[in-house]
């Protein structure tokens, strides 16, 4: 197995949705902020209020009505 082909596989395992959306890309800033910390661009300090106002602003937009629900499933967005 090569790398493109386990990486698609990985993009693809929960598809995007309400479910996927604010986890992954968490993660995905988690590492940017891991690796400019690492370079010595930003300390820590900085890094971790950064990463709690994304996890809000993520969890907010996950709220509205953007982001599609899993396939299957009934929900309603709370703001419309």
């Amino acid at each position: 197995m090569d790398w493109p082909e386990s990486e698609s596989r990985f993009l693809r395992a929960g598809g995007f949705n309400k479910e996927t959306f604010p986890w992954r890309t968490f993660f995905f800033a988690c590492a940017v902020c891991s690796l400019l910390r690492q370079l010595g661009v930003v300390e820590l300090r900085i890094e971790f209020p950064f990463l709690l106002i994304i996890l809000g602003i993520l969890l907010g937009i996950n709220q509205t009505g953007i982001i599609p629900a899993k396939a299957g499933t009934n929900s309603t967005p709370l703001v419309k």
